[in-house]
């Protein structure tokens, strides 16, 4: 088991740490070239934001304690609603907040860790190391042994994963409502607090549609109506209907048919 320097992910992290950040109504946006997950690849490396899961993420990495070890939290939400993309801008509020610690988010097939190259110098860039999930073993892996470094685990297939119970590291499970995908953590006999991810506003997610759909699938629609700005096609369009290769349907979906968690957030 060894970690591979990993130059796309070492250009993902410094890219997300120095991208400027603005407000879109209740909405943070933070434009991204390169990306890391699976899905930003297929829709657009763009990070939105919305207000509830902000506030989620934010009480979250409040509540942590540097001083204290084995710290575990479980972040559930409706499927669709968001998680694994909000899991970037908990990453980058970590290491915000956190300068010079370590931290290890599980998606798709890889762990990556992300370390400052100085440590003793806060300021300094970060690089990215990466390995295979399925040769990732807790056990070996020494910087999980540091209460203050973040093992960040979205939760597909998270019934393949065990967590040993001496870690110290904080640990972050990101899944749906559904408690199988939190399988491993249960295993874990550790005190751990829940948090819930809320739906997207009706507002929120028409002022997302311009800034969550890729730059072909923009240039399609003013082609489509060529007298129209992107903004008046969007009012058209409002709630995400007729964007079908996009997350804005799938927001719509599960605002539809989920209960709205806002106010329990523990």
């Amino acid at each position: 088991m060894s970690w591979e320097r990993d130059s796309r992910a070492t250009t993902y992290i410094n890219e997300l740490l120095q991208a400027p950040q603005t407000e879109v109504g209740s909405l943070v946006v933070i434009e991204m070239k390169t990306t890391l997950q699976q899905d930003e690849q297929r829709t657009t490396s763009t990070l939105v934001v919305p207000s509830g899961t902000r506030g989620c993420w934010n009480e979250l990495l409040n509540e942590t304690k540097e001083e204290v070890a084995g710290q575990r939290y479980e972040v559930k939400g409706t499927p669709g609603v968001g998680k694994s993309r909000s899991l970037n801008y908990l990453i980058r509020e970590i290491i915000f907040k956190y300068r010079n610690k370590g931290s290890l988010p599980r998606k798709d097939r890889f762990v990556w860790l992300f370390v400052s190259k100085e440590r003793e110098n806060p300021q300094s860039e970060y690089e990215a190391f990466s390995m295979r999930r399925m040769l990732f073993d807790p056990i070996r892996t020494a910087v999980l042994f540091d209460r203050r470094n973040y093992y960040i685990i979205d939760s597909r297939n998270s019934e393949e994963t065990e967590i040993p119970a001496r870690v110290a590291a904080k640990i972050i499970y990101a899944g749906s409502s559904d408690n199988w995908d939190f399988r491993g953590l249960s295993q874990d006999n550790r005190e751990k607090v829940t948090y819930y991810v809320p739906v997207w506003k009706e507002q929120e997610i028409f002022d997302a549609i311009p800034h969550m759909i890729g730059e072909d699938q923009k240039q399609a629609l003013l082609d489509s109506s060529p007298h129209q700005s992107l903004e008046e096609i969007v009012q058209q369009r409002v709630g995400g209907r007729g964007y079908p290769e996009t997350s804005i349907s799938r927001l719509r979906s599960v605002q539809e048919t989920s209960r709205n968690y806002t106010g329990q957030s523990k």
